[in-house]
């Protein structure tokens, strides 16, 4: 009776034991995917700076994969994806825009066409049976 208890005792231990060495491995776990989070979006935040923005959408997407529910993350890529875009349109716009000048334009004279005279028909009906 009391090796029973002593061994429930035991038991309990070990599965304590157990189950804090799991919750501190997935803690550094854990803790080592937030520094590389961080760490991304410092160099995302750099690029951004830098005007970078090809570079800083690609670590801001890194980070938001390891962090997806961070809404600064998330605010940080839609701003660097809308000045990408900004870039990309203001790029395809011409420089200088050529002036166009109106071309000298003459008054137009409407031609009168006259028909052509009624000719003699070659076939006439001078008397119509009916049907």
């Amino acid at each position: 009776m009391i090796y029973k208890r002593i061994l429930i005792v035991l038991i309990l231990i070990a599965l304590i034991v157990a189950g804090s060495l799991a919750l501190l491995k997935n803690k550094t776990v854990l803790s080592a995917q937030y520094k590389r989070c961080m760490q991304l979006t410092s160099e995302a935040d750099q690029l951004f700076l830098n005007k970078k923005y090809k570079d800083a959408i690609e670590k801001y997407r890194k980070a938001l994969m390891i962090d997806p529910k961070n809404q600064k993350l998330w605010q940080k890529l839609i701003e660097s994806m809308r000045k990408e875009a900004y870039l990309q349109v203001s790029a395809a716009k011409p420089a200088m825009i050529p002036q166009v000048t109106k071309p000298e334009t003459k008054p137009v004279q409407p031609q009168v066409i006259t028909p052509p005279a009624p000719s003699e028909p070659s076939f006439v009906i001078e008397e119509d049976e009916g049907c």
